[in-house]
């Protein structure tokens, strides 16, 4: 497993000749900045703890190119002898380290689409003692983790083989991690495979806990922003209100449509991946996720439960959480500002949101009396339905033998599910005073707003490091 994330340091080779290039290929534009620009700018961006890039040929071109990466992290070496073989750049890279470095990274300075999340999860994944490498469709490619016991076989290391003779004469020590996608390894070796390229759609695996109305907002909205690599999980029998709005629903008919984008429940990794393939969100029960073994990229808790249920900043390299409970720093990276006002969406990276009031937001006026509550314990019953409009005074449903009225006249924009049990004082539904149905089934503002802060968040993540 994972030794630690900040202990592994990384080596960029960017020294070679570019032979079969017409110019310097590493000073090819690739998203108008230079190919090397970004695999160090990428590396920067990831968990290692220094990054150490070996320049050789064209040097003082390649490191006016980097110039702009300030960052304490980054030392900058050029390797004389470059012309005599690539295994020169690569004891060159390792004995510009730390001497403490239990673990090196070898990048290629031409694979500019690699990313941090990429790098991350190797770290995350690699022996203490052993070689770790990607595995796509069957190949190995770099990035390569070696573990310090190689460092003596690396520095001897002569000619043009690259540390590819260790890896061969230690098959024991090598792991691999499995990506689907072949497009952040690509090495560029000619003028037209530069002209090709093209950065991948920005599509991270991104996990949300909670499947209700916020959770399910972020959900919508990280997929129509063409993210579509989503995993929801749920209780068995979650507390949803704006049922009409939230793909947990799909818990009950197998899929859920909320404005044009289905949510389908899924039993397996194999489900998630099925989902995906289709076009749809996956949701499964929070009880199934272990069994799943996958690895998010990003994981998003938007239980709201206004506490932390469990959620930590090491569950993925980003973790955002939504509301009160969480502070930016300790238990997870980002959180989001939920409460209405001048800072409703307001991404909090070093702190928390504010604390839960306990009033609801006013909607033409009404606050608490457009809220429906439990006045007892015991298991919620009701003839109603979402979108019906109501009297105040009207009875909308009967819990533990005393009735639940309406506060307000309007429409039921939220009703918990009948036969659902709940505790006394807990939200039963809410009156949207407006008495527009039509807003029963469509997204509310301030969900709209939270979820578009969720998609800053994430592509703030995914493109760090990338502005020039």
């Amino acid at each position: 497993m994972a030794t630690s994330l900040r202990a592994v340091a990384g080596v960029v080779l960017a020294a070679g000749l570019s032979r079969r290039f017409k110019g310097n290929k590493l000073l090819g534009s690739v998203a108008g900045e230079p190919m090397i620009r970004r695999v160090v700018a990428a590396a920067l961006a990831s968990s290692l703890s220094s990054v150490v890039v070996v320049l050789g040929h064209e040097s003082e071109r390649l490191r006016q190119a980097l110039a702009p990466l300030a960052d304490p992290r980054l030392n900058i070496v050029v390797n004389p002898s470059y012309a005599e073989g690539q295994s020169t750049t690569v004891v060159a890279g390792l004995k510009a380290l730390p001497d403490n470095i239990p673990a090196v990274m070898f990048l290629m300075g031409d694979q500019p689409l690699i990313e941090p999340a990429i790098i991350d999860r190797l770290i995350e994944s690699h022996a203490a003692d052993g070689i770790c490498h990607p595995l796509v469709a069957g190949r190995l490619r770099n990035p390569v983790i070696f573990a310090r016991r190689f460092f003596p076989d690396i520095l001897a290391l002569t000619g043009d083989t690259g540390a590819r003779a260790i890896i061969a004469a230690n098959p024991e020590a090598v792991s691999t991690v499995d990506y689907g996608r072949e497009a952040p390894f690509m090495d560029v070796d000619s003028n037209d495979e530069l002209g090709r390229l093209a950065p991948p759609p920005v599509s991270p695996f991104v996990l949300i806990k909670g499947a209700g109305e916020m959770a399910s907002a972020v959900a919508w909205r990280l997929h129509q922003a063409n993210i579509r690599k989503i995993c929801m999980l749920e209780l068995e029998k979650p507390l949803a209100v704006r049922r009409a709005v939230s793909f947990c629903n799909a818990l009950e008919s197998g899929t859920m449509v909320v404005e044009g984008v289905t949510a389908r429940l899924v039993e397996s990794a194999e489900g998630v991946r099925e989902s995906w393939a289709g076009g749809e969100i996956a949701l499964a029960l929070s009880r199934h996720w272990a069994a799943f073994d996958l690895k998010p990229e990003v994981v998003v808790d938007a239980i709201l439960a206004k506490r932390n249920l469990g959620t930590r900043r090491d569950e993925a390299p980003l973790v955002v959480a939504l509301g009160p409970g969480f502070a930016a720093g300790e238990d997870c990276h980002i959180v989001v500002e939920t409460n209405r006002g001048h800072n409703l969406g307001r991404l909090i990276e070093d702190g928390s949101a504010e604390p839960n009031t306990g009033i609801p937001g006013a909607i033409s006026g009404h606050q608490a009396d457009r809220v429906l509550r439990a006045p007892a314990i015991g298991t919620f019953s009701s003839d109603r339905a979402i979108g019906d409009s109501v009297a105040a005074g009207e009875i909308v449903g009967e819990i533990g033998g005393q009735a639940v009225l309406a506060g307000i006249d309007g429409v039921l924009r939220g009703l918990l599910r009948p036969g659902t049990e709940i505790a006394a004082g807990r939200k039963l539904g809410d009156i949207d005073p407006r008495g527009r149905p039509e807003y029963c089934t469509t997204i509310s503002d301030k969900a709209r707003a939270i979820a578009g802060s969720v998609l800053e968040a994430v592509m703030r993540h995914a493109n760090r490091g990338l502005a020039g």
